[in-house]
């Protein structure tokens, strides 16, 4: 084996030939200055002889820099040691353009060729790198090569002087070699520090990144290192399954054992799964109760299946910890990268989608993600699409009359949100809320939803029409947030008018979270504003009544369960009658959703239900329709009053004529196309006709 210092003299014979290969045209270009300046000397002769011999030795030591600066480790000795007499050897005929010039008489000349020597003896002695075993020889030959000179000038008799004064230049020169000396020897100290500095700076380096890497506890990677290594096997691999696998039971162990163990199981479980993963896998704790499992060479769905199942069985055996045998629960989720799934991001989204569907599974089955089993995860993509929606007028609100049971008359309206969309048509607020709500765009929604109602208000009013109350659903995200109430206050106070026509539904679900204060004040800031408050779906949460006797509210939305249920179930009819009691005793409206039949709309009169909403009365209709559904219904609601019931005549006294010229008004009223005008007046001639709607 190669000693240290052999192996120091290796290295830096490469970078020597590599700088010997890198300058050799600054050199050709001195030599040739040199030349030229030792001919104008009146040295011609001996100047071409020693461009002759530099061109020679240039052509020989530099094949032999180029192959050692790019040879490896095993260079043999012998030929280290020849590069190395090579490149000593160039400096020879490079001195002696100086040794040359020093001869001549004129004073010039030999300070030019002192200026050379010294030139050569900076370059070779401060060499950017620690090459001792090259730059103390060449020093040494410049050194040489200036006595020499020194030598010649004092013999010469152009530049005779008394013998003192040449020792006293003779010292000088001295100090000048021992002070180069003592130079080279602080800056080889000095490199020398800076590289173990050097060294000890990327140690530190490289422990802090091992522990920003590794989890302290077990010393498993951690999330973020085990996403790398997924991505890197994914690269060079392409064929590898991630198991996700959570952990139950470590946050009870801890609760009733205490702290040690707790953490005692969590290094049981990393041991457990470093044995499962063998030599060809790798894992990760992601976080304090779920861990990642990396392997190669798995096989197909039904051989990972088989692997998880083991794992699971595995980390489910009793663990002992101060003679105390506890039990841990598991839920395995596998992913594999294959044509379902092309990216290690998707593998670990797999894998971790299957870990939450085998959380449900009853028996806790380790499950492998299928594509075409699991609902398509909304992307930011989707969150683009949708704001582009919003933007563009694709979603916008719809509206389902609130009716007068007695009367038939039109009383307010329910803002229901539809997206025409391009390609799939209209869809309900099913198809995009659960996109809405996984991306976190209920803010953004429910302004603009607000805003369009607040606009199509503001449109139905400079007509002379009544909106009645325009109910908006107000997600919890807004009343539970500062920023949230804050955005929409600023909203309605720019329609002071308006007020009085806003009703915010509020489903009380909202009130069970950890908000629930936050969501209170809310509520009654709006209410105090002149916004009148409804709560949705009365009857079917967990604190009805205690909400009611907590907040003001001015109506109440029955569910419309109870609704279907009429005619078919008495505890239906029995509960109804209760909670139109109730809101007969606290002075606020009840309104009967989802009433479909006539049956149940005569039941519900008969219990003294004065306000009803459902498909009988009508669909959520886009706001022209609206529009010129409120002009008719308002015209045919006067008309009506004034003629007497009879019940072998319609109800209505809307003749042809009079619908034909209510129609001309509404098209002159609001911009909507004939065709849909048209569409509209079939569907709703009858529920005038009838006298449903008025």
């Amino acid at each position: 084996m190669r000693t240290e210092v052999v192996e120091q003299f290796f290295k830096q014979s490469r970078a020597a030939a590599k700088a010997c290969v890198r300058e050799v045209g600054k050199r050709a270009g001195l030599a040739g200055m040199m030349t030229l300046i030792c001919s104008l000397a009146g040295y011609t002769a001996s100047a071409a002889m020693i461009f002759v011999i530099i061109a020679l030795a240039e052509t020989v030591t530099l094949p032999m820099n180029r192959y050692g600066a790019k040879a490896d480790s095993q260079m043999t000795p012998r030929k280290v040691g020849l590069l190395w007499l090579a490149n000593c050897c160039l400096l020879l005929p490079y001195l002696a353009y100086g040794i040359v010039l020093s001869q001549s008489s004129s004073l010039p000349f030999v300070i030019a060729a002192y200026i050379w020597i010294f030139g050569i003896l900076l370059h070779v002695s401060y060499t950017p790198d620690n090459l001792s075993f090259y730059s103390w020889p060449l020093v040494g030959l410049c050194g040489g090569a200036s006595i020499a000179m020194l030598l010649m000038v004092a013999n010469n008799p152009a530049f005779a002087a008394p013998t003192w004064q040449w020792i006293i230049t003779a010292a000088l020169f001295l100090l000048c070699g021992i002070n180069v000396f003592s130079t080279m020897h602080w800056h080889r100290s000095t490199q020398a520090t800076s590289v173990q500095a050097r060294d000890t700076a990327l140690s530190a380096l490289n422990k802090l990144e091992a522990l920003s890497g590794n989890d302290n506890l077990t010393g498993l990677m951690n999330w973020q290192m085990f996403e790398d290594a997924v991505k890197q096997a994914a690269r060079e691999q392409g064929d590898i399954t991630v198991f996700v696998i959570d952990v139950d039971g470590i946050k009870p162990i801890k609760d009733s054992y205490g702290h040690a163990a707790g953490d005692a199981m969590t290094c049981a479980v990393a041991d457990r799964l470093r044995d499962l993963a063998g030599p060809n896998g790798f894992v990760g704790r992601l976080s304090d109760s779920a861990f990642g499992l990396a392997c190669h060479d798995i096989g197909g769905p039904a051989q990972a299946q088989m692997q998880g199942d083991k794992i699971a069985f595995s980390l489910r055996q009793p663990l002992t910890h101060d003679n105390k045998r506890l039990n841990i629960g598991t839920c395995v989720g596998i992913a594999q990268l294959g044509k379902d799934i092309d990216s290690a991001v998707d593998l670990l989204s797999g894998a971790d989608q299957a870990m939450a569907l085998s959380r449900q599974d009853p028996d806790h089955r380790a499950i492998v993600f299928d594509k075409r089993a699991f609902p398509v995860r909304v992307t930011l993509k989707d969150r683009a699409v949708l704001l582009a929606a919003m933007q563009s007028g694709e979603i916008l609100p719809y509206y389902q009359p609130k009716v007068c049971t007695e009367t038939g008359k039109i009383m307010g309206f329910e803002a229901l949100s539809r997206w025409q969309h391009p390609d799939r048509g209209l869809l309900s607020p099913m198809s995009f809320l659960p996109m809405i709500a996984e991306l976190g765009l209920h803010s953004e929604f429910m302004l603009h939803t607000a805003a369009h109602v607040l606009d199509d208000i503001q449109t139905l009013v400079a007509d002379d029409l009544d909106p009645g109350q325009v109910s908006i659903n107000i997600p919890e995200v807004t009343l539970a947030t500062v920023s949230g109430r804050t955005e929409l206050s600023n909203l309605i106070d720019r329609y002071p008018d308006l007020r009085k026509y806003l009703t915010f539904e509020i489903t009380e679900d909202v009130f069970i979270e950890h908000s629930s204060g936050i969501i209170r004040e809310s509520i009654a800031a709006f209410h105090k504003a002149g916004v009148r408050i409804s709560l949705d779906d009365f009857g079917t949460g967990f604190a009805s009544f205690q909400h009611l006797r907590d907040l003001e509210f001015d109506e109440l939305k029955l569910d419309t369960r109870f609704i279907s249920d009429l005619g078919t179930d008495p505890a239906a009819t029995v509960l109804i009658d209760g909670f139109l009691t109730i809101g007969d005793g606290l002075g606020v409206q009840v309104i009967a959703e989802g009433v479909e039949h006539e049956v149940q709309l005569e039941m519900l009169r008969k219990m003294g239900c004065k306000y009803a909403q459902g498909y009988y009365f009508g669909a959520a209709v886009a706001f022209p329709e609206t529009h010129l559904r409120l002009m008719i219904a308002d015209a045919n609601f006067s008309s009506a009053h004034r003629r007497k019931s009879d019940a072998a005549q319609p109800r209505c006294n809307l003749t042809a004529s009079c619908f034909a010229n209510r129609i001309k008004c509404a098209m002159n009223g609001v911009a909507v196309s004939s065709a849909r005008v048209a569409a509209y007046s079939l569907r709703v001639m009858p529920c005038f006709v009838s006298g449903r709607v008025m």
